[in-house]
């Protein structure tokens, strides 16, 4: 079983099954950059733009993000990673319910959300379960550390693990 842990707001890791670290995940510290986003210039041009880091035991990567929608109150984003200048792995974002389809060499999986109260997701392929998420910090815990457990059938790719964990905290922290 992998673990996870939010050891501070914004600082994600996840552990191995011998406590080896699988990926270090730092969300954005300033404003999440938005390629195409009409504000962005102005973010740019004032040193705000910043966007999360996947360090994984060989190199570091960015996810960046870019509007599919304007609208003024909600909007839907595609979200990725590059790796040298070419698409790693990629999902849209199209609503809270909606399961996440994150395509990764060549492969669709699904992200679904089974609870809009409490953290517990599911990554999944062909609809056969390959990890679930959950948020394993006791209930009354005032802290931002926080600890997830996740459950696994098979070995997990780590940038497929660290993108689909990714996304479930976006999803469930920033709802």
């Amino acid at each position: 079983m992998y673990k996870a842990e939010r050891s501070s707001i914004g600082k994600y890791e996840i552990k191995g099954g011998s406590g080896q670290s699988i990926v270090k995940i730092q969300m954005p510290r300033k404003v999440w950059a938005t390629d195409n986003a009409p504000l962005n210039p102005a973010v740019t041009a004032m040193g705000l733009n910043d966007r999360p880091q996947f360090e994984f035991q060989n190199r570091t990567l960015e996810a960046r993000r870019a509007l599919l929608t304007n609208n003024v109150l909600v909007n839907f984003f595609r979200i990725w990673i590059e790796d040298e200048g070419n698409l790693l792995i990629e999902t849209s974002l199209n609503g809270a319910f909606k399961p996440s389809i994150i395509r990764y060499k060549g492969f669709e999986y699904s992200l679904v959300r089974h609870s809009f109260f409490s953290f517990r997701f599911t990554l999944e392929k062909d609809g056969q379960v390959l990890a679930g998420f959950e948020d394993t910090t006791p209930f009354l815990t005032f802290s931002s550390h926080r600890t997830f457990g996740i459950s696994h059938k098979q070995e997990l790719d780590d940038v497929l693990l660290g993108f689909a964990f990714f996304l479930s905290v976006m999803a469930f922290f920033k709802s």
